[in-house]
């Protein structure tokens, strides 16, 4: 419980625009994953459908697209 809750309050200091990639249905979502979300004031979200947990390795393209385009690169 304190770990949670310094994460939560950690989370809600976040003041800049924040990007969650998901890995789909197979990645990686902890039980508390909403509510964690839902601290964060400025929260963009990419979902790749098909991803799972290491959606750096099996979607490299894609994770580097979600980025670039959230920190303003998009090609």
């Amino acid at each position: 419980p304190f770990i949670a809750a310094m994460l939560g309050a950690f989370l809600a200091e976040i003041s800049c625009p924040l990007l969650f990639v998901s890995g789909g249905r197979d990645g990686f979502h902890p039980d508390d994953e909403a509510e964690r979300l839902k601290l964060v004031r400025n929260l963009s979200r990419v979902e790749l459908a098909e991803a799972g947990h290491m959606l750096q390795w099996t979607q490299p393209q894609q994770v580097a697209a979600a980025i670039l385009a959230h920190v303003g690169h998009a090609p």
